[in-house]
């Protein structure tokens, strides 16, 4: 009788291999057929690996099934996001001012900065038409909300129309990514307020192709109109650039026009094919000076 296992080597120990712990096999038929426990795991995990990527594919006709119980099961707090998690506030280097001013502002989709076109302090933010994200950056004090709002009179189990408790600090980045939104505080700081500084380009340009920004268009800062088509625009800079989708024709989830946007010297904007949009100098420059 063998004293040695013969896939390891190691010596029997009653029979069995101490490593493999398992009985010789009496020959290399018997071996090349045989599973241990740990092969017929790995099997089983590969076969569902597999069987989940072909249900969930695209081509599945479970496909839209599984979307809605995931949606529904693990983005439950989208259902109800009405204010915005205290904990998002926790790095804040310190508290906002209780007492301010009153003020309602109402601002179209576009490029914001705290303390030079909106007040500091607590908002509530209202969707007034349109569907989209109220997106805020806040690198000095790492805050980032990204929360996709209904029009305001709608109703939806995934979305709310407003966002209360949305603490504006000075210097934060408010992009307004649908027709508009209002902003409403009882505590903004306009004793805060600075002032920007005139834009000087005055030449407006048309686009239907992505161009380098710099070679016939000079950098600086532009609203982005629609006037023909639909598409997906996009620069190259996040900070104060464009990441949407526009529409010269009524779209819910389109806009016509993005304000206040950025234009980097080498950068290039991505405006996609069948879209054409026209560039206007905005009334004021954005982003250099913050």
């Amino acid at each position: 009788m063998a004293k040695y296992c013969e896939r390891c080597g190691s010596q029997l120990k009653r029979g069995k291999c101490p490593i493999c712990d398992e009985g010789i096999y009496t020959s290399s038929n018997e071996r090349r057929f045989s599973f241990n426990k740990r092969d017929i795991l790995w099997f089983i995990v590969l076969a569902l690996i597999l069987g989940t990527s072909i249900i969930c594919s695209e081509s599945s006709p479970f496909h839209e099934d599984i979307q809605i119980f995931v949606w529904s099961n693990f983005n439950s707090k989208q259902k109800v996001m009405t204010k915005v998690d205290r904990r998002t506030y926790k790095e804040a280097a310190y508290s906002l001012q209780k007492t301010g001013d009153s003020v309602e502002l109402v601002l179209p989709a576009g490029n914001y900065t705290v303390g030079k076109d909106i007040p500091e302090g607590v908002y509530k933010v209202t969707n007034l038409s349109g569907f989209g994200p109220l997106s805020i950056r806040d690198d000095a004090n790492m805050i980032t909300i990204f929360t996709s709002m209904i029009m305001e009179g709608e109703t939806s189990d995934y979305f709310s129309s407003y966002l209360e408790d949305v603490r504006l600090y000075q210097g934060a980045q408010v992009t307004v990514s649908t027709d508009k939104m209002k902003f409403e505080s009882e505590n903004a700081r306009n004793d805060l307020m600075g002032k920007r500084h005139k834009n000087t380009l005055t030449q407006e340009y048309t686009v239907s192709s992505p161009v380098m920004i710099g070679e016939m268009i000079p950098e600086g800062t532009y609203d982005i109109i629609a006037v023909e088509g639909e598409g997906h625009v996009s620069s190259e800079n996040y900070d104060y650039g464009i990441q949407e989708g526009v529409s010269f024709n009524d779209d819910y989830y389109s806009l016509r026009e993005f304000r206040n946007v950025q234009l980097k010297k080498y950068t290039k904007l991505t405006v996609d094919e069948g879209l054409t949009i026209k560039l206007i100098p905005s009334e004021y420059s954005i982003g250099e000076e913050e």
